[in-house]
């Protein structure tokens, strides 16, 4: 059957083609836009014409865009394909948790993608801008290092063709980051602290130099996108959700990131050691041997730069301007420059 492209055309038929269960009806409530997705998604209440042994009354669905010029637009970017990948190919071995995928589609002819996921809008959800406890903090460095050492150096990685890496992102997200750098320091200038924006032009001036070298040294999984508002909190589990930006990379990457996006400024300076120690523990537990210490100093220092560039990016392109919008940039601008004077990035 015809995959639906817009969240009202999921029907039960349609439902109980993909999925095996007999469906008997479908309430559709669409998320509105500009809640953060990009393309569509819609939470979807099921009912039954029978009983069904495992299957749910509630699921998440989420689509690429219903316009083909976007669509073929973000192809380049890989967002649909990459996540569809994930949940199809990896989601049942992964070792942390993340929503059960009913379905995880990708159509190679017209970009089209549809994600039937496990609602979890029940859970407890992390925040940007008020960040963690220490309790949690602990718990989400934990659970990036069973999922980086996991993925260790695993040469199926480079078997999955839908995975992008370093070469992709020099070839496509270097010139956007220079594309964009004019556009944020336009907008945000007066915001940003100057130390941010100090660290993002010499950035700039470094920038595939800055990403070849994430080429070198222990790769693995990387989420790509590792901060509180992707993550969701259940008993003592974190849950993690939104892979459209996963990479086969430095785990470092994701480690900094979460540092500096998801720790407010004094919360980090005081635990950021204890946890980089935490993080290497807990690799070593996993079977993860042949890593330093010291090495994982030197990287952690090095990745810094990735809140930076998604700062950029993200304040060069997105909408800022509500006041959420405004407290968020202010926020995290104020981690990355905290975090980058800290450990003289720019250096």
């Amino acid at each position: 059957m015809k995959l639906p492209t817009t969240p009202e055309a999921i029907t039960p038929e349609w439902l109980t083609h993909a999925l095996g269960w007999s469906i008997q009806s479908v309430e559709v409530e669409p998320v509105p836009a500009g809640s953060g997705f990009v393309g569509q998604a819609a939470h979807l209440r099921l009912t039954y014409d029978r009983p069904e042994e495992g299957a749910p009354t509630a699921m998440f669905a989420k689509l690429s865009s219903a316009v083909p010029e976007v669509r073929e637009k973000l192809r380049t970017v890989g967002l649909f394909q990459t996540e569809a990948g994930f949940y199809r190919d990896l989601g049942p071995e992964i070792p942390v948790r993340v929503p059960r995928a009913y379905a995880a589609i990708y159509s190679d002819d017209t970009a089209e993608s549809l994600l039937l996921l496990e609602e979890i809008g029940h859970m407890r959800f992390g925040d940007n801008v008020t960040g963690f406890s220490p309790k949690d903090a602990r718990l989400v460095t934990r659970t990036l290092a069973e999922l980086h050492a996991h993925f260790w150096n695993s040469p199926r990685l480079e078997r999955l063709g839908w995975l992008r890496n370093v070469d992709h992102d020099v070839a496509t997200a270097a010139p956007l980051y220079g594309a964009m750098l004019p556009r944020f320091e336009e907008r945000f200038a007066d915001l940003v602290p100057s130390a941010a924006l100090s660290a993002a032009r010499r950035l700039g001036q470094r920038v595939y130099d800055w990403m070849r070298q994430h080429a070198t040294g222990p790769q693995t999984l990387a989420h790509g996108d590792f901060r509180p508002d992707n993550f969701a909190f259940d008993d003592q589990q974190i849950v993690i959700f939104d892979w459209q930006v996963l990479r086969r990379y430095r785990g470092t990457r994701d480690l900094a990131y979460f540092m500096t996006f998801g720790l407010p400024v004094e919360q980090r300076r005081a635990t950021e050691h204890t946890l980089l120690e935490l993080y290497h523990e807990t690799l070593r537990e996993n079977g993860v041997k042949d890593y330093r210490f010291d090495d994982l100093q030197a990287n952690y220092r090095m990745s810094l730069g990735s809140p930076v560039f998604t700062m950029v990016i993200a304040g060069g392109m997105l909408d800022f301007s509500s006041e959420r919008g405004k407290q968020l940039i202010r926020n995290l601008s104020e981690r990355v420059a905290a975090a980058v004077e800290d450990h003289d990035f720019a250096a």
